[in-house]
């Protein structure tokens, strides 16, 4: 019944928006479980029902605790220690069995670490209290970046129109979630939240197939130094772009010092109508107004995030119209960030798990890091005039880089040319569509896509030879290699293919 209603609803919006945003089938189970994520996130670093609890940060005796919490200090610490790891392991990371290990790590550290920080004082003694909630702060950043890592590599499998669909539903379900659990009640909600990493994995599990359906030789280093190099400049540009808007967004956290229950709870609220208002504003630039990513990000999300730190220090109540607007820019570019990774691996041979993990660790590495520097500056007790020139360089830093990394027109190579849809997809032959679809969920390297697409126009291997001018063995290697990715055994079954999924769009 949950499940035809969800669809129902999804028919329903589909009427309102581009026909090509929803030309897929929606599955109310990958909306649900990554709610289930997006709540637990929001709940436990973004509420009071979680700092309560926590014990004086100077028992830690870390420097900047004070202000950020011990919470958001060893969870983040922890973390990003744990997604760079994933990412070492490289091709290990991706088999069947390892994706079966971090689910259970995922649900099990998760679940556990937000118990002992949801109920430190009736879980440990006052004297191994402060020791006991750092241990439970650091399980749970270590259970969180298996899960999140696990979402991202099945939404890099499925193509960046449906991470974002995706993305913005579970968004703004979670919002709601937040809301509802906030509202009603400290101990019953922090219940709740610690169980839901495991929901969000039995979820997951039923999808699992989406992501080990997909054959990806991409996994596997590439043959070529070309190709390898290639690889490399990928990764580097997932890791730049993640550490500048991670850090971004740690100065931000780490200078905005709220005092007074009542302040907090009307930032919470702030923030949950943000994130509302960046997931629909996503949704329409990206399939309506078909921004590509450059735009989306230096003309949108970019100016917001400068506007947060030109109004940081002001008195209030401007200075929590900068919170909210920097909060805006934040999700929006966050979602940015996700729809790009998609692309990103289907452009060369590289582990979607080894993408999507270096991503996730240059984020929540640069909120760590920012967030510190951010803390620092606060604690320095600069006048109105040192405010002023703090906020000043942020915002000189975030348009340099909007300037130089965005703002070329004409780019000759990396992640500012990607599109998320394409600026002319309805315009483009449905057999065009088909090729390109297929050619992402299926993992195909560039020179695979090549192949691919002689092979749907009729060339044999000869033909291919020829044309892309390498040997017929190379040839023969490389339609092997197309047709396992796509499941056949034939040319014709590989057209029937393409001649089924032209039909559905």
């Amino acid at each position: 019944m949950l499940r035809e209603t969800a669809r129902e609803a999804f028919r329903a919006l589909s009427k309102h928006v581009p026909s090509y945003m929803l030309n897929f089938e929606v599955r109310p189970g990958i909306v649900f479980g990554f709610t289930c994520y997006w709540s637990w996130v929001w709940v436990v670093f973004w509420s009071s029902l979680f700092y309560a609890e926590a014990p004086p940060a100077s028992l830690f005796g870390v420097e900047g605790l004070d202000s950020l919490g011990a919470l958001w200090f060893f969870s983040l610490l922890f973390m990003s220690a744990t997604l760079l790891v994933i990412s070492c392991l490289g091709e290990k990371a991706s088999t069947p069995a390892a994706r079966t290990l971090f689910m259970a790590l995922a649900a099990s550290l998760t679940a556990v670490g937000t118990a002992m920080v949801a109920f430190p004082s009736q879980l440990f003694a006052p004297s191994v209290l402060p020791q006991a909630y750092a241990f439970g702060a650091s399980l749970l950043g270590v259970g969180s970046a298996f899960e999140m890592t696990l979402w991202a590599e099945l939404l890099a499998c499925l193509g960046s129109r449906q991470s974002v669909v995706y993305f913005v539903g579970s968004t703004v379900a979670s919002v709601v979630a937040f809301v509802l659990l906030v509202a009603l009640g400290t101990g019953f909600s922090r219940f709740v939240t610690a169980c839901l990493p495991v929901v969000g994995m039995v979820l997951f599990s039923r999808q699992r197939g989406l992501v080990e359906g997909v054959a990806r030789a991409s996994d596997r280093p590439a043959d070529g130094d070309a190709e390898n190099r290639s690889a490399r400049a990928v990764l580097v540009d997932a890791l730049a772009l993640s550490l500048f808007f991670g850090v971004s967004y740690g100065v931000m956290k780490g200078l905005f010092v709220f005092e007074g229950g009542d302040v907090i709870a009307f930032r919470d609220q702030l923030n949950a109508l943000s994130m509302v208002i960046a997931s629909l504003a996503i949704f329409v630039t990206m399939g309506m107004f078909r921004m590509d990513f450059r735009r989306l990000t230096y003309q949108v999300a970019l100016p917001l995030m400068a506007s947060g730190f030109v109004l940081f220090p002001a008195f209030a109540p401007l200075n929590l119209v900068g919170f909210f607007l920097h909060q805006i820019g934040y999700q929006y570019f966050y979602t940015v960030i996700w729809a790009m990774w998609p692309v990103m691996a289907s452009r060369c041979r590289v582990s979607r798990m080894r993408l999507v993990s270096l991503g996730i660790f240059g984020v929540q590495f640069g909120q760590l890091a920012g967030s510190l520097a951010g803390a620092f500056i606060i604690g320095l007790g600069l006048d109105s005039q040192g405010l002023g020139l703090v906020s000043s360089v942020s915002v000189f830093v975030v348009l340099v880089v909007a300037l130089f990394a965005f703002g070329n027109p004409v780019p000759s190579d990396g992640w500012i040319t990607l599109r998320p849809f394409g600026q002319h997809e309805e315009r483009r032959s449905k057999f065009r569509q088909s090729l390109e679809s297929l050619s992402t969920v299926r993992g195909l390297s560039p020179r695979e896509t090549e192949v691919f697409e002689l092979l749907a126009r009729g060339r044999n291997k000869q033909a291919i030879a020829r044309q892309l001018c390498i040997s017929e063995n190379t040839a023969k290697t490389h339609i092997k290699n197309v047709y396992r990715k796509l499941g056949v055994h034939s040319q014709q079954a590989m057209m029937d293919m393409i001649e089924l999924d032209a039909k559905g769009k």
